[in-house]
């Protein structure tokens, strides 16, 4: 028996096994949890509802003070700016990452300021249409380029723009308003590095102590930087999809193929030995549970694993191993784990996918990687980028890495085996995104 449930993880709950025997690779990845996992878990079952009214009180002030801006998107970027700016900071010795909602609840002049503006200016806001969330962004980018490489490549697009033009005007006016939330982005996680080392000197925890330094140090270079190591990276996602989410106050952002763009640097730092395989498991496990510190009730966030890449070859490895087992140590809603699934998917990964969901857990969700990638392919989508859908809440499919998508929804979650009718592409592509797919709105 795993020492996770011999420590009581699954107290009075018998593991089902199907089969004679588990397989011996299968044993070898099963790493039980960790006392940080467990107790990280317990502190966000004790949280309680989710205090989120901070962000929103930030941006509504700096709408109401940025009158002035004639450009509707830099205004929408000064108002993310100052939720990055102005959000409160915390951080919980349980987790080895930094980003969340502050514990505690905005002040009473705050909360009078709120229900003013929805008595009042609310509804005066213009709409926001186009997508916001259901989609996850390209991490691979991200960690390979760090914000600062994004900005130079912003820069580059800005340099030969005549604003003389007005089409070129409005190009202009779109990168910087880009530049302007990457910046703050930069901004907050140096204030989140700041914010570590004064709540290290304050504890009087000498491991709590170094995990906050050495976190501290990790977020002077990331997301800013590019990434260099797994910690580094798991980071640098994390912050920047939390900071998403509270900065737009859209609280669907997904997290794409970890799998995939994780890898490069676990086997980096394994070979280096810089990580072991349990350190490894611990980051995924924070990075899984800390999406439920943040995500309200009763929505849907995650991630998909495995499946083919665009040669057709099975990509499984031992990252998929490790968020597959991290189903265990969760047990939580979030995040809503989806199994790409291959005529090639290894069978320990498959005897483990079906022992969790044999024990009563309900993830992972299965989905048919061959349907769903001949289906992206009809839909216009190369066979490189085909592969690389994304569970994007429910069970509705995007692109990764693509903007103003729209989505639709499964009337029945076995049709994701069976038939999908997906997005039409438009065969219009945009400075913000691979494709453009359109079709029908999702009604559920």
């Amino acid at each position: 028996m795993p020492a996770a449930r011999a420590a009581g993880l699954y107290a009075g709950h018998q593991p089902i096994v199907l089969g004679s025997s588990r397989l011996p690779e299968l044993e070898e990845a099963m790493i039980p949890a960790t006392d940080r996992t467990i107790a990280l878990r317990k502190r966000i079952l004790d949280q309680g509802e989710i205090e989120r009214r901070h962000p929103r009180i930030i941006w509504n002030q700096a709408w109401h003070a940025s009158g002035y801006e004639p450009w509707t998107l830099v205004r929408r970027a000064r108002c993310t700016t100052a939720v990055l700016d102005e959000l409160p900071l915390a951080c919980w010795p349980e987790s080895l990452l930094a980003g969340q909602f502050p514990d505690e609840p905005p002040s009473a002049e705050f909360l009078a300021d709120l229900e003013r503006w929805q008595e009042q200016i609310a509804s005066a806001t213009p709409r926001v249409d186009g997508q916001r969330a259901h989609m996850a962004i390209d991490y691979e980018l991200l960690l390979r380029q760090g914000l600062g490489g994004i900005r130079e490549q912003i820069a580059r697009y800005r340099k030969p723009l005549d604003l003389a033009r007005p089409d070129h005007l409005e190009k202009d006016v779109f990168y910087l308003a880009c530049d302007m939330c990457l910046r703050a982005l930069a901004r907050y996680s140096q204030r989140y590095a700041t914010h570590l080392r004064a709540s290290a000197d304050d504890s009087n925890d000498s491991d709590t102590q170094a995990m906050w330094r050495r976190l501290a140090t990790i977020c002077d270079r990331v997301p800013e930087h590019p990434a260099s190591t797994f910690y580094e990276a798991v980071q640098a996602i994390h912050l920047t999809t939390f900071a998403l989410c509270a900065s737009q106050q859209m609280l669907l952002f997904q997290l794409g193929r970890p799998d995939r763009y994780l890898l490069p640097y676990y086997r980096a730092d394994l070979s280096a030995g810089r990580i072991t395989p349990q350190e490894a498991q611990e980051l995924i496990d924070c990075l899984c549970l800390m999406l439920n510190a943040y995500t309200p009730r009763g929505l849907a966030v995650g991630f998909m694993v495995g499946g083919l890449d665009g040669g057709g070859a099975e990509v499984s490895n031992e990252l998929t191993r490790m968020m597959i087992e991290s189903i265990s140590h969760t047990r939580l809603s979030y995040p809503g784990i989806g199994l790409c699934w291959s005529d090639d998917l290894p069978k320990d990964i498959a005897r483990r996918a079906t022992e969790l969901l044999a024990e009563g857990l309900s993830h992972p969700a299965l989905f048919n990687d061959a349907t769903i990638t001949a289906g992206m392919a009809q839909a216009g989508l190369p066979p490189a980028e085909a592969c690389l859908y994304q569970n994007s809440t429910c069970v509705e499919i995007t692109p990764l890495a693509s903007s103003n998508v729209y989505v639709q929804s499964l009337c029945q979650p076995s049709a994701a085996f069976a038939r999908c009718d997906w997005p039409r592409i438009t065969g219009r592509h945009g400075t913000s995104c691979r494709h453009q797919l359109r079709g029908p709105r999702s009604r559920s």
